[in-house]
């Protein structure tokens, strides 16, 4: 399973949280504004500034924010009808879900209580901890950690098996380091070592709220059993092959390897007496894991325990612990400033009672007039992809008939989860920090209890999203509510928006799930079909490795590789589907050719503006180019795009027909 650090996601789940300007023009409204736009600047010569300019300029990113763009304004948006959600949940909810739902949402919002209730269910985990007498005990405390859903010195989790995706299996992963990266920790320039020293700063900070008496040396004892621990770790490059966290093994061999791990006796604390077998792929950190619970002192294991004990809590204790972490995981990392509490707490809640929270929310703002709009749109990108997969002469038979057979079998799931794995739960808690550990422990066991069976069909993302997410082994491409809204979708509304909109992100998903290079479906082509689709496509990595995008610091080709790819396909489907429908014909609108409204769509969606902190995080550790590459990037491959804005050769938004990257 590929492993995503924790630090990062919480960054990733508040950076959209305060409050936000007010736009000039209505974000859900889903024409154009032509005063978005920089008309001294020529499309032909730089598209995104072309479309943006006017916002760019205009638009500053707001204090607290490390970066602020459009999809700001939609999230926004779609944030207050979610609020509104709640809100009816305490004053009139329909069920006893609801209710509980409503609780949670009551609970957060007391931070009075929250205040009070000091450590909370915190205290009783450090209480343990003390008592711990000889390392042999500590795997059990481990155990016992993971059974509340704390990813504490590693992650222990379930899914699919990704060579039999028709069986759930576990995964054992590494995850003991508090920062998002390893080489946070190994790296030895200035601003690393600055970092560094935060980190040790926030350590001692959560040990001392904590009442630790040698909270500075404690603090040094993480560190320097964390740096051991980094040194082990996989890189975040090596992370993003999921085949490089997948290697099943018989818990008898990892008994012989790593017998300071337990296993047997670990397995047992989760409850999971008859798993004889587990994921374990990352060998070189659980191997220096095994090593170092023998040759640590005990005293330097207490104090790394206690640490992330605290700092797994800490966004949900008292405002001296919510201020600790923001000031490393918001203002240093980041350079963004803490979100409104409330807006915390909706993205805790969308976080853990997802297919809850996401039931409802589908339920109510995708009625059916929009599904069925919304499963035309699909069904029209898949019969586009369907005409290239066939077409594709450079594919063996038997490739093209493998990967025609599952795009025919391809399932769009539209809103939200139909049912909720909530249905069950019991909720007993008097804080906020009480009900949050419920929430992780309820659905801890949830994933667990799936070992062995076939996998549950769960909503993989919040049905608030503005993104697809695809599951490949029920072979389902998930369409959430939120990106069926407007602007990004509106049946009756312009058909260039709405292909350039939702249109390109279905495509995108569409595309990413049969990228052939290192796509989930890849497997089911020869390594022949594999590398002539990635020799197609290798024109994008020495792309986007030349463009500068802060000072000296230039884009990551080749990590970003797989997103490039997925932005040129569902830019190249959606336009074909948005031609094949007849678009190309409908009147136009603002001075500009529904051909150019579909490419301003694109545009639109991606603007954004960025603190310089927040862009050198985005280059150090996401996948994803920033905004203007995004742009940039595809559409000079794009022969559409030339002919809609008439590009002559030799323009910089115009390449040789032989740079091009060819999919399918």
């Amino acid at each position: 399973m590929p492993l995503i650090r924790a630090a990062r996601l919480f960054i990733l789940a508040v950076s959209a949280g305060v409050s936000l300007p007010v736009a000039a023009q209505d974000p859900l409204a889903q024409a154009l504004d032509a005063r978005q736009r920089d008309p001294a600047t020529a499309a032909c010569m730089d598209f995104y500034q072309h479309a943006n300019g006017g916002w760019l300029a205009a638009t500053p990113v707001p204090a607290g924010m490390g970066s602020f763009g459009y999809t700001d304004q939609v999230r926004a948006v779609v944030a207050a009808q979610q609020r509104e959600l709640l809100q009816g949940f305490i004053a009139r909810p329909e069920d006893d879900l609801d209710a509980l739902i409503g609780r949670v949402y009551a609970l957060g919002m007391d931070t009075a209580a929250t205040e009070a209730a000091g450590l909370g269910p915190a205290a009783g985990f450090l209480q343990r901890i003390d008592a711990a007498s000889k390392p042999k005990e500590l795997p059990l405390l481990i155990a016992e950690l993971h059974g509340w859903g704390a990813p504490i010195l590693f992650a222990f989790s379930a899914g699919a098996d990704l060579q039999q995706p028709q069986e759930v299996i576990a995964y054992a992963n590494q995850a003991g380091l508090g920062l998002p990266d390893r080489d946070y920790y190994l790296r030895e320039d200035a601003a690393a070592l600055e970092l560094l020293g935060a980190y040790r700063s926030y350590v001692e900070r959560l040990l001392n709220l904590a009442g630790r008496t040698q909270a500075a040396a404690e603090a040094e004892q993480v560190l320097r059993l964390e740096i051991e621990l980094a040194r082990a770790s996989l890189s975040l490059e090596q992370l993003r092959d999921p085949l490089n966290s997948y290697r099943p093994t018989a818990v008898r061999e990892l008994e012989r390897s790593q017998p300071n791990l337990r296993w047997k006796d670990y397995l047992r604390a989760q409850g999971l007496r008859g798993v004889d077998s587990l994921s374990l792929a990352h060998v070189s950190y659980f191997g220096a894991l095994n090593s170092l619970l023998i040759s640590t002192p005990l005293a330097d294991w207490q104090a790394y325990l206690r640490f992330h004990v605290l700092h797994s809590a800490a966004p949900f204790l008292g405002e001296a612990f919510v201020a600790a972490h923001d000031q490393l995981y918001l203002a240093t990392l980041a350079g963004q400033q803490p979100p409104e509490r409330e807006t915390r707490v909706l993205q805790l809640m969308q976080r853990s009672l997802g297919d809850a929270v996401g039931q409802r929310y589908a339920r109510r703002f995708l009625q059916p007039p929009r599904r069925e709009a919304a499963v035309a749109l699909a069904e029209a990108l898949r019969a586009e992809l369907r005409k290239r997969i066939a077409a594709a002469d450079w594919m063996t038979e038997e490739g093209r008939s493998a990967l025609l057979t599952d795009l025919d079998g391809l399932a769009f799931a539209l809103g939200g989860p139909a049912s909720s794995a909530w249905e069950g739960w019991k909720l007993e808690a008097t804080t906020y920090a009480d009900a949050v550990l419920s929430m992780s422990r309820y659905r801890h066991a949830q994933q667990l209890a799936q070992i062995g069976k076939p996998p549950a069909l769960r909503w993989p993302l919040p049905s608030s999203a503005l993104q697809t997410a695809y599951d490949s082994t029920s072979n389902t491409l998930y369409l959430p509510a939120g990106l069926l809204q407007s602007p990004l979708f509106e049946p009756a509304g312009d058909r260039a928006l709405n292909y350039g909109g939702a249109g390109v992100l279905i495509g995108r998903g569409l595309s990413a799930a049969f990228d052939l290079a290192s796509g989930p479906r890849r497997g089911r082509v020869s390594e022949a079909d594999r590398q002539t689709f990635a020799a197609r496509a290798t024109a994008l990595v020495a792309q986007y490795s030349a463009f500068s995008a802060l000072g000296p610091i230039q884009v990551d080709g080749a990590a970003t590789w797989a997103q490039n790819l997925a932005d040129l396909g569902g830019l190249q489907l959606a336009y074909a589907g948005f031609a094949e429908a007849g678009g190309e014909a409908d009147a136009s609108a603002d001075a500009i050719s529904p051909a150019q409204r579909y490419f301003h769509a694109w545009a639109r969606l991606q603007r954004r503006n960025y603190q310089d902190e927040a862009l050198r995080l985005q280059l150090a550790s996401d996948v994803r180019a920033p905004a203007r590459f995004r742009v940039n990037g595809p559409l000079p491959h794009l022969s559409e795009f030339q002919a809609a804005f008439a590009c002559d050769a030799g323009a910089p938004m115009s390449l040789p027909e032989a740079a091009r990257a060819r999919l399918w």
